[in-house]
């Protein structure tokens, strides 16, 4: 809830389905927020959930996102990752929109 916007509604199969919607300059920077970084990642549970992480066309994103993955693979905690050209694409928990799970 600290860094997305978070709505239900309910799957084709009559599932639960969760949107994440990322909250615009409330995520963490590997470089500058590392240790928010590690204690999130630290809240996920392995076994239930994974990172999805959006990115986008341009240096700073890609630098974040190969620190964050490097990070993620020191902790055991599982990531994705699709690349995105638009702000406000939403994740969803029954793999649609950007087919992973937070």
């Amino acid at each position: 809830e600290r860094i997305f916007n978070i709505t239900q509604s309910t799957g084709s199969r009559g599932n639960l389905v969760w949107h994440h919607f990322p909250k615009a300059n409330s995520g963490f920077s590997p470089k500058y927020d590392r240790e928010k970084l590690v204690d999130y990642f630290r809240s996920i549970n392995p076994r239930e959930e994974y990172l999805a992480f959006m990115v986008y066309p341009n240096d700073s994103s890609f630098r974040g996102f190969n620190e964050a993955k490097a990070l993620c693979t020191s902790m055991g905690v599982g990531y994705t990752w699709e690349p995105h050209d638009q702000d406000s694409l939403g994740l969803t928990s029954d793999g649609s929109g950007a087919r992973s799970e937070l």
